[in-house]
């Protein structure tokens, strides 16, 4: 999972200079990709490049293969959470302004590096969920 390119080209020919809204998170939320105002407050600010706040690992967790095989940053257990080192929370998300929400909102952004696409949320989940934790909504079965 990652940035949908072609898709957001299609949505803003112009994505570098505003934001764009790619989806919706199970929670409610939107998704953006990749820019944010620099100021979350203010739609006058410019944007930037979100940055993610998780960080490589200093050394390898015991029993992960050699990194001469598997370079830090390949698996999940090679990144922590370090907050204020980037823009966004330990969900890649962040509350503020946005075009379609101009009094701001939560939401997450899409980023380029770890972990790309949240891996939490912050609020309750909107879809039913079944007993595997599969969404169960319109043509699910569970």
């Amino acid at each position: 999972h990652g940035n949908p390119l072609n898709l957001v080209a299609q949505l803003n020919p112009n994505s570098e200079e505003s934001m764009t809204l790619v989806g919706w998170s199970s929670d409610g939320f939107p998704i953006y990709s990749l820019y944010g105002h620099t100021d979350a407050a203010d739609a006058a600010s410019p944007l930037l490049k979100m940055r993610s706040s998780y960080q490589t690992v200093e050394a390898p967790a015991a029993g992960r293969p050699a990194v001469e095989d598997f370079a830090l940053g390949h698996f999940e257990e090679d990144w922590v959470y370090v907050e204020g080192s980037g823009d966004l929370d330990e969900c890649n998300g962040r509350f503020g302004v946005t075009p379609e929400f101009p009094q701001g909102i939560y939401h997450y952004v899409i980023t380029e590096t770890y972990p790309f696409v949240h891996r939490c949320v912050r609020g309750t989940s909107t879809v039913p969920r079944t007993g595997n934790g599969r969404p169960n909504g319109p043509g699910r079965r569970p």
